[in-house]
């Protein structure tokens, strides 16, 4: 994993889950929800870090007390592509590739992250992205195929057509991309959208149009690339993990002979 950086997105204010606090400042397992993401693409040893806040950016930098990575402020939200672009600064120089993930995305695992770092760097890709197959894609951006089964673009769902809004394969927004790339797309982005925001997917048309090599790797457990938008889903995903932590504890025999304890 030489040669490897990370940008941690925490800016969004998660306005969904109806709360004063940060998103990101949820927790999971009693643990903030992008120190899950952190932790994850810590493992990969990188040798720079940036968390972009924005949103309680004093609140988020006060739950880490590590120093081994940098702090971004976002001061407007104007998008995951012009949140990606606040760390250019931080990346001066850099030319190794960046692995980019949500900070509200809580259960990716480090195995996921390498298998898609060895996988960019064995396509020799411009951008590689994570993909996945869901039963219900609502509420994902779609990754749109031609007749040969090539990408060729990914479309967010406010801006999607009902036909497209049919295909299950979603975009996981997680991404690795080589640095000189990375930047040189993002400053060309625009917000020409719904939305008016400067989406980050949109390194991926550009990859294309520039006859760039682009690589995707599907997730095997779709749970793994799982964000969280709303309380609903939290508590969701904290009985899914209780329920995990129990099957792991039941198997070892702590558990054993102690059903009632589950009630």
């Amino acid at each position: 994993m030489n040669d490897i950086g990370v940008i941690v997105l925490a800016a969004g204010q998660g306005t969904r889950m109806k709360s004063d606090i940060p998103k990101v400042l949820h927790r999971l397992g009693g643990t903030p929800l992008f120190l899950h993401a952190l932790r994850a693409a810590q493992q990969l040893e990188p040798s720079r870090i940036a968390v972009i806040v924005g949103h309680g950016a004093g609140a988020v930098q006060r739950a880490y007390s590590g120093d081994d990575l940098c702090w971004v402020i976002q001061e407007k939200q104007l998008g995951t592509a012009h949140a990606v672009l606040c760390a250019e600064s931080t990346f001066h120089g850099f030319t190794g590739d960046i692995l980019i993930l949500s900070g509200d995305v809580p259960l990716i695992r480090e195995s996921t992250l390498k298998r898609l770092v060895d996988h960019h760097r064995e396509q020799q890709a411009a951008v590689t992205l994570l993909t996945a197959k869901l039963e219900d894609p609502k509420g994902y951006g779609r990754i749109v195929r031609d007749d040969k089964q090539q990408i060729t673009h990914t479309i967010e769902e406010k801006d999607a057509s009902d036909l497209e809004k049919q295909i299950r394969e979603v975009n996981a927004g997680i991404y690795v991309a080589t640095a000189p790339f990375l930047f040189s797309a993002l400053s060309r982005v625009n917000n020409q959208n719904l939305q008016r925001e400067y989406y980050l997917p949109d390194i991926v048309a550009i990859a294309l149009r520039e006859g760039r090599t682009l690589a995707h790797l599907q997730v095997d457990d779709a749970r793994e690339m799982r964000g969280i938008n709303t309380r609903e889903e939290l508590a969701r995903m904290e009985k899914s993990l209780q329920e995990e932590v129990n099957r792991k504890w039941m198997a070892q025999g702590v558990l054993e002979g102690s059903d009632d304890h589950l009630h």
